[in-house]
């Protein structure tokens, strides 16, 4: 799951949101998917959508049985949603469980290399999971830590907020 900032269309502030698998032999379900996940196996799903930096996201995975997972955005402020994607996992791939692991990217870096230094400056609030289902309920995050090449270059700070996490980092 994830969410990119596009580029602005008409003056107004889009946003991509990302609905992955990386399990092989995952087939697409929807037309927003598409075979492969970054750079392996698996699916990726996505749609932009025009948002509000103020407002806060829900992005929903709801298991609809015989192994098909549903991906949905949710506005929290204003109730609006949308369907991101939908993908079908091979027989027996099983449910979530609690626990799993994220990042916050700079997804472009490989595309448009960059000194630490030049990191553009973002700052994001996450917030902890929930999930309806028993064996996936409960979900925390720790606080998050800084990795990579730039660690220590690009004024990383991680500030806990209610049920979640403000992380800010770059420089530019």
């Amino acid at each position: 799951l994830g969410l990119q900032p596009v580029e602005d269309f008409d003056k107004k502030p889009f946003i991509r949101a990302i609905f992955s698998t990386f399990v092989e032999g995952a087939i697409p379900q929807s037309g927003n998917c598409r075979e492969g996940a970054k750079v392996g196996p698996g699916v990726s799903c996505s749609i932009e959508w025009q948002h509000d930096y103020g407002d806060r996201y829900s992005i929903d995975v709801v298991n609809l049985g015989d192994d098909i997972w549903r991906g949905s955005m949710v506005d929290l402020t204003t109730g609006a949603s949308a369907h991101i994607g939908q993908w079908k996992l091979p027989p027996g791939s099983g449910n979530i469980k609690n626990g799993g692991l994220g990042d916050i990217e700079y997804y472009l870096w490989p595309v448009h290399p960059q000194s630490c230094e030049a990191l553009p400056r973002t700052e994001v609030s996450l917030f902890n999971p929930s999930s309806n289902t028993s064996d996936a309920s409960g979900g925390y995050m720790s606080q998050p830590q800084e990795f990579g090449d730039c660690v220590s270059k690009v004024n990383f700070t991680a500030e806990q907020v209610d049920e979640g996490w403000k992380v800010t980092v770059g420089n530019a």
